[in-house]
């Protein structure tokens, strides 16, 4: 069996105070779930040492929830890991105020009356993953003038920057 690189190793007063905040009402459901995993993942004197896979199997939850708890004790310390800190956070979005630039960032709008798409053709490939040079502000994508060219190139499609859409492209 392969040494774990986060260990967790509580003292003899740490599993003492641990065992009797889970019998109190004083932390929230989540608060207790954590310190559950930190009892039963405890290596120390009188811990049983489970693995991460029997822990997210008893306690119902993911083994990569199990392995950021031991990562987060080790890294903050108890008291984090009890209150819930050192978690990662939602990626931040840019705000709607902060525009990109006009010169090469396009709405979907924009970018049909550029490209000659339709915007939910637009949209498809947004969502899908073919234009990957894209911001989302607010509810709106912004995609860059440079990530349509070059879509269109690929295709071989000539006549770029028409204003009125084709049928060809719809």
């Amino acid at each position: 069996m392969s040494q774990k690189y986060y260990q967790v190793f509580l003292s003899l007063g740490e599993r003492s105070k641990l065992e009797a905040v889970i019998t109190s009402d004083a932390l929230s459901p989540q608060s207790k779930l954590r310190v559950r995993v930190l009892l039963l993942v405890d290596r120390g004197e009188d811990g049983p040492g489970w693995v991460d896979t029997a822990i997210a199997k008893e306690l119902g939850m993911s083994t990569p929830a199990v392995q950021g708890i031991r990562q987060r004790y080790v890294a903050f310390g108890l008291e984090a890991v009890v209150a819930g800190r050192g978690r990662k956070k939602n990626v931040k979005r840019t705000p709607e105020k902060e525009r990109p630039a006009a010169d090469s960032w396009l709405t979907i709008t924009e970018a049909s009356e550029y490209s000659g798409y339709c915007e939910e053709h637009l949209r498809r490939m947004v969502r899908n993953g073919i234009l990957k040079n894209k911001i989302r502000a607010g509810n709106k994508y912004y995609v860059r003038k440079a990530e349509l060219r070059r879509h269109k190139i690929a295709r071989g499609q000539v006549g770029f920057g028409i204003t009125e859409p084709t049928t060809t492209n719809l």
